[in-house]
């Protein structure tokens, strides 16, 4: 036997009812349709005939010929057959209960051939339950006492000519579900009855030859030999040019969770003179040439049309082609992420499909490469509507700490500002962006616009922020009278031991260089007592996460602005001391005029002294 999947171009019958196998000199062999779709696919298993190695898959015909005789019951010889349907429920802990839940089950989910009786993974895609038949030939190479084993997830049972030899009832990672049975040489009737009450579906099944002390996985030649049909290209009816294609999956590439899939298109070249080919690959990107690469950034359905001219001669075929991930493949290809990512830079990213440019985006993410992240960044956050808005905020916050990591913040600032109001993202996104004009930009008057524009009712984040940014924007009373109507979700009692403990595992994170972290810690310490942030220290230990980011600009800016704004405070003195140092380098004036004003409001303090000659 041989198993053919061909892409038809929509010229099939919905039902596959038209589908015959013929050798190449026009004979109907007997064949199997095992199904029709996802997409424009058929699969179909049919007997080969000594001597021919070429035959032809045809469809499309109004009338087609009758089929060959015995086509529909085509005897399984080689291979095997897997036919899997819906699982209908019910008790299956004895073998005629497993027959009986076979009887029952209806919704087929699909049929395939198998080479071998052992799998770990479903065929076909998300199928989570389901009870499966599998069916073909054994060859027993001698005579004599076989012990055949059994494992299988949820519950398996193998037969023989008819007979049960094994029924395991749980999966166990030994052979102690086992049976023996005497065997003649030759071919002998084999089913497989599956259950898989939820995930992957793991079965195997193991002999023990009469000649051997020790069990063996069941080799493929001992359940006959599959062939695989090599598709060739797609020939209509009266056309001197038929515009075809094959598709080579790959590679599969997986971040955030998810993945996106890497197929390479060839065109079928005519025996005449090369056409011009021109591609729409179905999501909005266009391309020419007989080989095209494409990266598919989600799965489903996409209507590929191929257009084929040869001067005034053309042809177009449209192909619904089904994306989704090589379960089938023993091993899945495995794709690197910046091979897709660098594929997905050079096609158009006005055409990419607005539902998957969070995707486009993690993809550059995970790769590494800020200038199509920051750039796929900014056409997202252009548009108001038409994708998943939790996806995509996450998809941005992402994208942010890559460009920080990447000296790229600035960037990553203007791509949030560009949010607009009315974006499905509003109104977290207005809080994100405010974020960062407080701790990474230093602009306080911005963020306090940006939120007083914001609905802080029912977000407390968002209000606890707007008051940070008013302390820091000169506004401590307003700002100091939201941050003691903000509840305390610590308690009360215990509020300097927590205080204490918070801060203390900020400086360790701050010792170890990790400000996401401590960043985390600080937010979650705040959230607890809202305004230990007036007290100065909280704040001083910000200023020092900052640091950590290597942002000695900003980090003296909110430094500086908090002094300011509570002077009283008693870490005042040692915020303006920091603001001057961090300053020294990059800007001595502005070091100088702190360092002044230092002395002048806290002449008394240590830090406010001048070192004498020696260091005294």
């Amino acid at each position: 036997l041989a198993l053919a999947e061909v892409l038809t171009a929509g010229h099939h019958k919905a039902d596959g009812s038209d589908v015959r196998v013929a050798t190449d000199d026009g004979r109907v062999v007997a064949s199997r349709l095992l199904g029709v779709g996802p997409g424009d696919q058929v699969r179909v298993v049919f007997a080969l005939v000594k001597g021919q190695r070429k035959y032809a898959v045809y469809f499309g015909h109004p009338n087609p010929p009758a089929k060959a005789k015995g086509a529909d019951d085509l005897p399984i010889t080689s291979g095997l057959l897997l036919d899997m349907r819906v699982w209908p429920g019910g008790a299956v802990d004895r073998p005629d209960a497993m027959l009986a839940a076979w009887g029952r089950a209806k919704g087929t989910i699909g049929q395939t051939m198998i080479p071998t009786l052992f799998t770990g993974k479903c065929p076909f895609g998300d199928a989570f339950q389901w009870i499966s038949k599998i069916s073909g030939t054994i060859y027993t190479p001698l005579e004599g006492e076989f012990i055949f084993a059994v494992a299988a997830k949820d519950k398996g049972m193998l037969m023989i000519d008819g007979k049960m030899i094994v029924f395991c009832p749980h999966l166990v990672g030994d052979t102690r579900f086992n049976g023996k049975v005497v065997l003649t040489k030759g071919k002998h009737e084999l089913t497989f009855y599956h259950v898989n009450a939820g995930g992957e579906g793991v079965l195997s099944v193991v002999w023990q030859k009469p000649d051997s002390s020790k069990f063996e996985l069941i080799p493929r030649d001992a359940l006959g030999g599959l062939y695989t049909a090599m598709p060739a290209a797609l020939e209509e009816n009266r056309k001197t040019l038929t515009a075809d294609f094959k598709a080579e999956y790959m590679g599969e590439a997986f971040f955030a969770g998810h993945f996106s899939h890497r197929y390479r298109f060839t065109a079928n070249l005519p025996k005449t003179q090369p056409p011009k080919y021109e591609w729409d690959l179905g999501d909005g990107q266009t391309a020419e040439g007989n080989i095209v690469e494409h990266v598919y950034l989600a799965e489903g359905i996409y209507p590929i049309k191929l257009t084929a001219r040869i001067a005034a001669n053309n042809d177009t075929q449209t192909t619904q082609f089904s994306v989704v991930r090589d379960v089938s493949a023993e091993r899945p290809k495995v794709d690197d992420v910046a091979v897709q990512s660098k594929v997905v830079e050079a096609e158009r990213l006005d055409k990419i499909p607005v539902q998957q440019l969070p995707w486009a985006l993690l993809l550059h993410e995970r790769a590494g490469r800020l200038d199509p992240m920051i750039a796929t960044a900014a056409r997202l956050a252009s548009l108001k509507s038409g994708f998943d808005a939790s996806l995509a905020l996450s998809a941005l916050s992402d994208a942010n700490r890559a460009a920080e990591a990447g000296k790229r913040a600035p960037d990553m600032v203007k791509v949030w500002a560009s949010i607009p109001a009315d974006s499905s993202m509003q109104p977290a996104a207005s809080r994100v962006y405010a974020n960062l004009l407080v701790w990474r930009v230093g602009d306080f008057d911005q963020a306090c616009k940006v939120l007083a524009a914001h609905d802080r009712s029912k977000d407390r984040p968002a209000e606890r922020l707007y008051a940070h940014a008013l302390v820091l924007n000169q506004k401590y009373a307003e700002g100091k009278k939201r941050l003691e109507a903000l509840p305390m979700e610590g308690p009360a009692d215990r509020q300097a031991a927590i205080s204490g403990a918070e801060a203390r595992t900020i400086e360790y994170y701050i010792q170890q260089g990790e400000g996401e972290a401590g960043e985390d810690q600080w937010d979650r310490w705040q959230r607890q007592y809202p305004t230990d942030f007036l007290e100065g220290y909280s704040v001083l230990l910000r200023v020092r996460l900052i640091e950590v980011r290597k942002q000695p600009d900003v980090a003296a800016k909110v430094a500086e602005a908090f002094a300011l704004a509570v002077p009283r405070s008693s870490y005042a003195p040692t915020l303006l001391d920091r603001a001057s140092k961090l300053l020294e380098m990059t800007n001595p004036a502005k070091s100088a005029e702190l360092r002044k004003l230092l002395k002048e409001k806290y002449p008394e303090d240590p830090l406010s002294q001048e070192k004498k000659e020696g260091g005294k």
